[in-house]
């Protein structure tokens, strides 16, 4: 089968997205199929080209055994709604305008979102070749997110949206969706379960568990050391972590906000007002180092702001902690707090509360045989669960049973 993986973001960039990407995709290929992703330039997180890739409208290669064909998209280092928007359009209508001289056919266009509008690259290949079946992935409501985030409030933006959104389900043989929560929404907008399907993120650290890394804490090699790792944006509300930070400044504990994002450098600047020589900010880290970070810290952070979207959401980052056997500290209502519960591998926060974080955290800085057992724990529960390998293969299952109807 001829299958033309759609993904904005994808490896050399780092984050759940290009993880689960390229896990799919190289599930796929391995099976026997011909995959070939269509991207952008890698950019993200800074909106910076990455080097390689400066100054080209088009770029073909061959990485980890895949065809990828890279396009041209806006960038820039100023994250508001205009840059975000101008980013988003740009790839959906270069991959329009590249798929149109192209010519070529596919048995299967699967179209991961967000963002949204690589939707319309998916419908304008079935628009040219109605026959191509589509499968839309949904890891986030788009556009309920952006609404109740408050970065989306342009009325004729949004109907546009919902319309947009509405005809990828429409026209899609299968949904797949991340948590059964997420399902059942989009389940509430008028379509069936029997073609929505919930596929969690998982991990690809399994086989990494164990391994002897060198420790990259060499300023506070003897300190209790938390990280948090992804994007530092508005979602997340990392503010939180520097106020538990001021409330614990006085004890033996480092922490490490690991990634960038918008809110970088005003997170930046609350630090250094307030004299947290206790938070490092350590910019983008290779995927291939990160595991080193998870090995020698204590514990991790996984925030969300307390909002009814987030209900839904369980990021990928709780599974890439317990594989690499470190305890969670896990501050989101929902689904991922039912994750933790049931993995007994970390504890929950409330949302957006410093002291409940920070009590959280002096719990395990006091109590280090409950860190041993929440670490076995985690390393057992994603090896049984969310293995990134296992649920690629499922994936692959839900294709073949859609695409000869």
């Amino acid at each position: 089968m001829k299958i033309l993986y759609i993904s904005q973001y994808c490896y050399p960039e780092v984050g759940a997205t290009s993880n689960r990407a390229m896990a799919n995709a190289q599930s796929l290929k391995e099976n026997g199929h011909d995959v070939t992703i269509l991207t952008e330039m890698p950019n993200h997180p800074k909106g910076i080209i990455f080097d390689g890739y400066k100054g080209k409208l088009i770029v073909k290669e061959n990485m980890k055994s895949l065809d990828i064909i890279r396009l041209w998209v806006f960038t820039s280092q100023i994250k508001n709604f205009i840059t975000r928007l101008l980013f988003y359009t740009s790839f959906s209508i270069t991959g329009s305008i590249y798929m149109l001289f192209s010519r070529k056919k596919y048995d299967l266009i699967y179209v991961s979102s967000p963002p949204l509008f690589v939707a319309i690259i998916g419908l304008f290949i079935k628009m040219i070749y109605p026959k191509t079946k589509m499968i839309f992935e949904v890891r986030d409501m788009w556009p309920d997110s952006a609404i109740d985030l408050g970065e989306l409030k342009n009325k004729w933006l949004i109907k546009f949206s919902l319309k947009l959104e509405h005809l990828a389900y429409k026209k899609s043989i299968a949904i797949i969706t991340v948590t059964e929560n997420l399902r059942h929404k989009i389940s509430q907008k008028g379509f069936s379960l029997n073609k929505i399907y919930a596929i969690p993120n998982g991990t690809d650290m399994i086989d990494n568990a164990g391994k002897d890394y060198l420790s990259p804490y060499l300023d506070h090699a003897e300190k209790f050391k938390i990280i948090y790792t992804g994007n530092l944006g508005i979602a997340q509300n990392l503010t939180t972590i520097l106020e538990a930070a001021a409330i614990l400044k006085n004890k033996d504990i480092a922490f490490y906000l690991i990634g960038a994002g918008p809110e970088e450098q005003k997170l930046k600047d609350i630090a250094k007002e307030n004299d947290l020589d206790n938070v490092v900010f350590t910019g983008i880290v290779p995927k291939d180092d990160i595991p080193a970070y998870y090995a020698h810290a204590h514990c991790s952070i996984v925030p969300l702001r307390k909002i009814a979207l987030f209900e839904s959401a369980i990021p990928s980052k709780i599974f890439d902690s317990m594989a690499l056997g470190l305890p969670v500290l896990v501050g989101v209502d929902g689904e991922a707090q039912e994750v933790i519960e049931r993995s007994k591998a970390g504890i929950n926060y409330e949302p957006e509360d410093a002291q409940s974080l920070s009590d959280a955290i002096l719990n395990m800085y006091n109590n280090r045989e409950l860190l041993a057992e929440f670490s076995a724990n985690g390393i057992n529960f994603v090896k049984e669960n969310y293995d990134r390998r296992v649920l690629a293969q499922k994936i692959e299952g839900i294709i073949n049973k859609h695409i000869s109807d």
